[in-house]
This record gives structure tokens, sequence and C-alpha cells, in this order.
């Protein structure tokens, strides 16, 4: 089987109160605060390298997930790489890197939605979990979306929330 892993959960979904009180940039309002999120991780490669950081390296999983707003809000897709490391002997953490599409509004569209420039955007993800079993695992999540001021607007979207994951 090449699918490692099927997570899901539900996320904060940033709303601009956070970044008033961290920064002066305003951002705007959507509608509801809360998302669900769906992801899929494939099997690691199975070339291995006698260098720890070689192999930590170049072997991340294929991932590919969504997160959906309930209320209207900006939603994406998402694709990429996820790179993890077993901390102690139940722990772990995890980094993910790649490019979302999202509904959000785009330049300089009117309406109530974040105003988040372009598309695609830049995705950043990182977790911190634990294993229950040879199965299941539960872990404490955070996204960011961001275009690095690469558009006109900026809207920039960070999540964070719970997921629980189910290995086969």
């Amino acid at each position: 089987m090449f699918i490692d892993e099927v997570r899901f959960g539900f996320l904060y979904h940033e709303d601009s109160r956070g970044s008033r009180v961290f920064s002066t940039h305003d951002k705007d309002r959507e509608g509801s605060i809360f998302d669900a999120t769906f992801e899929i991780l494939l099997v690691k490669p199975k070339w291995n390298f006698t260098n720890p950081l070689l192999n930590f390296a170049l072997t991340p999983r294929l991932r590919a997930g969504t997160s959906i707003n309930f209320g209207g809000g900006t939603s994406h897709v998402n694709g990429g790489l996820a790179w993890d490391v077993d901390l102690f002997k139940r722990l772990f953490a995890e980094a993910a890197l790649g490019i979302a599409a999202h509904n959000g509004y785009l330049g300089n569209n009117l309406g109530n939605g974040r105003k988040m420039g372009c598309n695609p955007l830049a995705y950043m993800s990182g977790s911190f979990g634990r294993s229950f079993g040879q199965h299941w695992r539960i872990m404490l999540m955070v996204e960011h979306l961001d275009n690095f001021e690469a558009c006109h607007e900026n809207g920039q979207l960070t999540n964070i929330g719970a997921r629980a994951g189910y290995r086969f």
C-alpha cells in the first residue's frame, strides 16, 4: 500500500484578534472560526543513506491536505513534503512545506473575507504529537499560508488545532 497515514481534525481559524495583539497589520475577519482538516501522507521512499542528516533530509513523505472553513471563509487545498522525527519513546515532531490553492479574495476584490493576494501560496505546518499503539496518533498543529509579499495584498492565514492520524 502506498498510503502511510490519514489524518482528520479541527482547527481554530485565525480571525485577526491575535494579529492585532502581535502586529500592526490588520487582517480582515471571516465568518466562521472553525475549520475541518484532512490529510493523506504517502510512504517514505525506500532508499537509505549512511549519513543520518542526509537520510532525514532526503526521505520525506509526500502529502496532500485541505482545511475547510465552516462559515464560507478562506478554505484551501495543499500539497508538499513532510519530515518527522521521533523525540522520545512515543513523542514525535513534524514539519511540512508545500504550496496551497485557496478560495480567499485576490487583489483588490471587495468583500468580508481575507485578502490573500494571489494563488498559489506557500504552505507551512508544524506538529507535535504522541503515538498510541501501532496505528493511532494525536497531534497539536499549526499551519500558515503566506505569499511573502509577492503580491499586492498578503492577508496571511495561520490556523491552530488538533488532529488524529491512523497509520496503516
